[in-house]
C-alpha cells in the first residue's frame, strides 16, 4: 500500500484514509496500550470531519474485534470511538452479524456458536482471510501442468489434540482413510510431519483439506492458495463469516465446497468425488485459483492486491 501509485499525499484528493497503526504488535507489546495511537488519530482533522468514516483499520490478529475479547484488551475504551472505521480482519464479523440476523433459513450445520448473534464492534468489516507472513511459505503459481504433476491426491495433516465448537470430529474423520490399505489414491493424510515433509508433500498434492477448526476459518486455505493446491473447503459458515476478498473472489470458483455432513458420514466417498472432476472442471478451478493468488498475494508478479484490496474497503458492507 504505502508503495503504491494509487497512494496520494494530498488529503483533499484522498477516498479513502489507512493510518499506519501496527494493531498486532501493540497487542503482542508489554502492556498493550492503544492510548497513543488512537488519541492521535482521533484528534485528526481529517478524523474528525468524517466522523471515522472513510478511515481504514488493519487489524487482522483474530482477537482484538471479537466481543468475547473486548473487555481484556487496551482496545476497550476506543471501539465505540472508533466505530464508524471500516475494519479490516481475518473474517467479517458484520456480514456475519447480518447473515446471522437477517437469514434465518441459511443451513450452518452444528458448529456451536451457531445462533448467537453478537453485535459487530465496527459498522463495517472487511475480510482478506486468515492468512501469515508471505516469507513463511513459498509462492507456488497454480496451473494444470502442476496440478498433473503433483503426486498425492489430498493433502491433510491435522492434531490430535481436540478443537472447540464441535469441530474435532470433522478434522479427525479424514483419517479413518489411513487405515483404507491401499484403495484410496496416494494421499499424504495423518498427525503432521516434520516441517521438510509437510513443506514437500503440501506442495506435491493436487487438492488440500480445509477443515473448520477453533473457528470457522483456518490458516489451511491461505496457504492451500498459496502453494497453488486446489482447496476443498468443508466448513459451512466460511463463505459468510471469512470470505476473502468476496468483492472480488467468489471461493466456490477456485475452490471445492464439501458439506461438513457428507465428510463425516463417508471420508472415503466425500473425497473420492473429486476424482470425478472432469478436466474442464479442472482447468476452471485452476483457472480462478490462479487469479486468487494475484488478488491475495502482494509478492506475486502480477499482484493485484493494492486494488483489490481497496475495493473491499470501499464496498464494505454496513451493519444492518
Amino acid at each position: 500500500l504505502a508503495e503504491s501509485p494509487l497512494r496520494t499525499f494530498n488529503m483533499s484528493k484522498a477516498d479513502l484514509f489507512i493510518p499506519p497503526i501496527p494493531m498486532a504488535k501493540i497487542l503482542c507489546s508489554s502492556g498493550g496500550n492503544f492510548n497513543l495511537p488512537m488519541q492521535t488519530l482521533s484528534e485528526q482533522e481529517t478524523f474528525k470531519k468524517h466522523k471515522g468514516n472513510k478511515h481504514v483499520l488493519i487489524s487482522t490478529t483474530f482477537s482484538l474485534y471479537r466481543q468475547n475479547y473486548r473487555s481484556f484488551t487496551g482496545m476497550k475504551p476506543w471501539y465505540d470511538r472508533m466505530y464508524n472505521m471500516t475494519v479490516v480482519q481475518s473474517w467479517d464479523p458484520v456480514s456475519y452479524h447480518n447473515a446471522l440476523l437477517h437469514h434465518k433459513t441459511l443451513e450452518w450445520g452444528d458448529y456451536q456458536s451457531n445462533g448467537v448473534v453478537d453485535p459487530s464492534l465496527s459498522r463495517r468489516s472487511v475480510s482478506v482471510g486468515l492468512g501469515a507472513n508471505n516469507n513463511s511459505l513459498k509462492l507456488c503459481l497454480a496451473s494444470v501442468d502442476k496440478f498433473h504433476n503433483s503426486s498425492n491426491f489430498v493433502f491433510y495433516q491435522s492434531q490430535t489434540g481436540p478443537s472447540v465448537n464441535n469441530s474435532t470430529i470433522y478434522r479427525h474423520a479424514p483419517m479413518t482413510i489411513v487405515q483404507d490399505n491401499g484403495s484410496f489414491p496416494k494421499s499424504s493424510i495423518g498427525w503432521g510431519l516434520v516441517p521438510e515433509a509437510w513443506h514437500s508433500e503440501f506442495t506435491s498434492s493436487k487438492f488440500c483439506l480445509n477443515i473448520r477448526g477453533d473457528s470457522s476459518h483456518s490458516h489451511a486455505l491461505w496457504r492451500s492458495i498459496r502453494v497453488g493446491c486446489i482447496p476443498v473447503i468443508v466448513s459451512n459458515q466460511l463463505p459468510v463469516y471469512a470470505p476473502m476478498f468476496k468483492s472480488t473472489l467468489n471461493m466456490s470458483d477456485y475452490a471445492v465446497m464439501l458439506d461438513e455432513k457428507d465428510l463425516l458420514n463417508d471420508p472415503r466417498k466425500a473425497l473420492l468425488k473429486l476424482d470425478n472432476m472432469t478436466e474442464d472442471e479442472i482447468r476452471v478451478k485452476i483457472k480462478h485459483l490462479a487469479f486468487a493468488q494475484r488478488v491475495i498475494f502482494t509478492d506475486h508478479p502480477r499482484s493485484l492486491f493494492v486494488p483489490a484490496f481497496l475495493k473491499e474497503a470501499v464496498l464494505a458492507p454496513e451493519v444492518l
